[in-house]
């Protein structure tokens, strides 16, 4: 499955854009967000968190530049749920053979907490984890 990259707008277009609908749509994901994360709080995870695991757990260990592209997280936002996820016990760093590339995997701790998390967020996809 391929992922739709969004094109920047170019300086014509963006006179076409809505300030009501991009502000709709703010609050709209919003309300989503919080919603999951109301869901996944038992669990100990917020969304973010939750997606973040559940890439990892797909692709049995993943670098930076791979959940960057996958999950759409700017790098700092990326970096600081990882240190945090990391200092939790539920990834932990994997040996690669590019020294320079720090990839994760999930702990069994993190395993155990995704699934918890998987039976409060409802089903799972079919082509998901």
């Amino acid at each position: 499955m391929s992922r739709r990259v969004a094109k920047p707008t170019s300086g014509e277009d963006r006179g076409q854009l809505s300030p009501c609908v991009c502000n709709t749509l703010r609050m709209v994901s919003r309300a989503v967000t919080q919603l999951y994360d109301d869901v996944l709080r038992p669990s100990g995870l917020r969304v973010t968190q939750f997606s973040i695991l559940a890439s990892i757990a797909r692709r049995g260990e993943a670098n930076l530049k791979e959940l960057e592209a996958s999950l759409a997280i700017d790098q700092t936002t990326l970096t600081r749920s990882l240190g945090l996820l990391e200092r939790d016990g539920v990834i932990e760093r994997a040996s690669h053979p590019d020294g320079r590339i720090k990839a994760m995997r999930l702990t069994r701790k993190g395993r155990r907490v995704l699934s918890v998390a998987h039976g409060r967020s409802g089903p799972r996809p079919r082509t998901g984890y």
